[in-house]
Order: C-alpha cells, then sequence, then structure tokens
C-alpha cells in the first residue's frame, strides 16, 4: 500500500510508518471474523464546486491524496465540504476546527512537503509553510492551535519542530532517529525508530529518557495528565507491543497487540485504544490494564491504518477507497465510498 507521505520515506527507516501500510503484516489473528462487508458502505458522496451534498456541520474530515482533496462529512457520513488541494497526505485539527494539512509534491513523498493551516469555513489558506517530507503530523493538546511536525531538515538529520497558528517554527529536537511525536500538558514526547523515548518540558529542557525498544511508529497522550500511550511496531503481528507509560517513562503495562498496527487511535479521556491491522483488514480495542476488550473486528477493505473517534465514541477509518465506521462497541455503521485514495481521517472535537 502506498498512502503518499511514508512509504517511500519508510524505506530509510527500516519500513516502519503512520499514514500507509510500511510493514510486512503476519498471519491474520484467528477466530471469527465480525463487523463490516462492502454493503455497510453508503453511497458514494457527489464532490460539487462548492463541495456541499448534505446540510450538517463537518464532524470529519478526510485526506484524499489521490483526489487531491480535503473532505469535511456530516455525522450522517454525507460530503457537506471539499477543498481542493494537492496530494494531501496528513491532518491535524486545531481546537477552532481550522485544519493542518501536510501536503506532498510534484516530487512525491520524498520530496518537500507543504504545510498549510486551512481555515474550516471558507477553505482559505491562512499559512503555508515549507517543510521537508513530513513523518509525522499531530495536534498539541492546548497548545492554542499549534502543531507537531517530524520532518526531514535541510541537512537530512531528522527535526521536531513545533509551528504554531502564526507560522512561528520552534525546534524541539534535532537527530537522526525521531520518528513520531506528541505533545501535552506542556511537554513533548519523542519517539525513535531505535526504540528510545526523549521527554522534553515547555522550555526544550530534555525531562527524562528511556529505551524503550523495537521501532516506535506511534504516541499519543494517554488518559490522565503527564501519561502517554506507546506503539512499538518491530516485528509486524508477532512482535507490536502497546504500552502505556506514566509520568516518569515507566510502564504502567505493555501487551503484545497481536496484529501489526502502526498507529494509534485512543478514546479520548479513557483508558481505551483502538488499533487497526491494514494488511490483515483487523481492528482491535484493548481497555483498563492492556485488557483486549474487543479481539477480532473483521474490515471490508484491506489498507486501513489511521482512525479517528468521534464525539460519540464512533470510529472513523480511512481504508484506501472508503471510510469505514464502527459505533463504540465495534458493530458495523454505514460508512461511505467514491475517493480516489483515502489516507488519513481526523473526527471533529
Amino acid at each position: 500500500m502506498d498512502s503518499g507521505g511514508r512509504e517511500s520515506v519508510a524505506t530509510v527507516v527500516r519500513g516502519a510508518g503512520r499514514s500507509g501500510v510500511w510493514v510486512a503484516a503476519g498471519a491474520a489473528v484467528g477466530g471469527a471474523l465480525l463487523g463490516l462487508t462492502s454493503g455497510a458502505l453508503g453511497a458514494p458522496g457527489a464532490f460539487g464546486a462548492s463541495g456541499a451534498s448534505g446540510g450538517g456541520p463537518v464532524a470529519a474530515w478526510l485526506a484524499d491524496r489521490d483526489g487531491g482533496a480535503v473532505v469535511g462529512l456530516d455525522r450522517e457520513r454525507l460530503v457537506v465540504r471539499r477543498i481542493a488541494l494537492e496530494s494531501p497526505v496528513e491532518l491535524a485539527l486545531g481546537p477552532d476546527g481550522d485544519l493542518w494539512v501536510a501536503c506532498a509534491g510534484a516530487a512525491g513523498p520524498v520530496g518537500p512537503h507543504r504545510l498549510l493551516l486551512v481555515e474550516d469555513e471558507s477553505g482559505r489558506i491562512e499559512r503555508e509553510l515549507a517543510l521537508g517530507p513530513v513523518l509525522d503530523l499531530e495536534s498539541i493538546e492546548g497548545g492554542s492551535g499549534a502543531v507537531l511536525a517530524v520532518e526531514f531538515g535541510s541537512t537530512g538529520a531528522r527535526q521536531v519542530v513545533r509551528v504554531s497558528p502564526t507560522g512561528a517554527v520552534t525546534m524541539v529536537e534535532r537527530s537522526e532517529d525521531a520518528f513520531c511525536a506528541a505533545a501535552a500538558f506542556g511537554c513533548t514526547l519523542v519517539g525513535s525508530e531505535r526504540g528510545e523515548l526523549r521527554l522534553f518540558g515547555p522550555d526544550g529542557q530534555r525531562l527524562a529518557r528511556r529505551d524503550f525498544g523495537g521501532v516506535l511508529s506511534d504516541l499519543a497522550p494517554g488518559p490522565e495528565s503527564g501519561t502517554w500511550w506507546v506503539l512499538d511496531a518491530a516485528g509486524g503481528a508477532g512482535g507490536t507491543r502497546l504500552a502505556l507509560l506514566g509520568r516518569d517513562l515507566a510502564p504502567r503495562w505493555v501487551v503484545p497487540a497481536g496484529l501489526a498496527a502502526l498507529t494509534l487511535t485512543p478514546v479520548r479521556e479513557a483508558e481505551r485504544v483502538w488499533l487497526c491491522d491494514g494488511e490483515g483488514a483487523l481492528v482491535r480495542r484493548f481497555g483498563p490494564g492492556g485488557s483486549l476488550e474487543l479481539a477480532h473486528i473483521g474490515l471490508a477493505h484491506v489498507g486501513a491504518s489511521r482512525a479517528s473517534v468521534g464525539n460519540d465514541g464512533s470510529v472513523w477509518i480511512a481504508a484506501p477507497g472508503a471510510l469505514l465506521c464502527l459505533d463504540a462497541a465495534g458493530g458495523s455503521v454505514p460508512g461511505q465510498g467514491g475517493f480516489g485514495y483515502l489516507v488519513d481521517v481526523e473526527c471533529v472535537r
């Protein structure tokens, strides 16, 4: 699967990635598969010039790389907005609903990227910055609309930068192995392809370092202040690990994920997280203490590696040609088809 932003880049970083499935998946998990069938997709949304085919406010944004647009869907998963952009590959939402979009250019995923701040109502580009190939783009909780990006800098080193809505760029870290990052509670956590975690304070000072091991493909703020979700994607389904860390980066628990996930989809303010296995078309949900709450949810399409949880607990999953949806209990609900190649989804909170 090639989702645009990370496949070619990921060959340099031992095959891990976030907006696509670059790690070879292991054998599918056995057992009965429940959930979506192809009939669970809604009718394709009509992309008019105004982008409107439904009447509700935007509930989620999709990055349609091959369709050349970011697409807004309402709660019924009808298309209500369409903003034409070249090769959007990653999304992050600000607290006021404005949308950050990383776009690949003519040189493809290993060429320069553009980071755009798009005003959600008008579709107007408020800010535009030139970055190297972006490995990760994340909203900063409590960051007044700022985002965190992990990019290849002009010197070839990896850079973790904080970008404010005004366009100001602050360097958090320059290293050889940064691959993912998350920020909340005034702190920034950086994960490396070599399995190292590095925690930085508000002023950029390093507060902690821990060798977690593996290939850290995704991080996210945890359910409590100072806690962090960590995903180690090394080893495919047989070796992927999910962990919840405390304030000192010591693990509260670590469990085998049992599927080749590359990204985390936490449930807001809960000790609960969804993982998607894009190659195996499976979804799992883990709960308190790492308990496996939902083990075998089958999807109608392979290639689904990015997801987001809505305010009602529903899970919106970006597969290459369609949006797949589950309710809070893991049951299938109608999705939406008719896209070029979906690579990311962000629910509006």
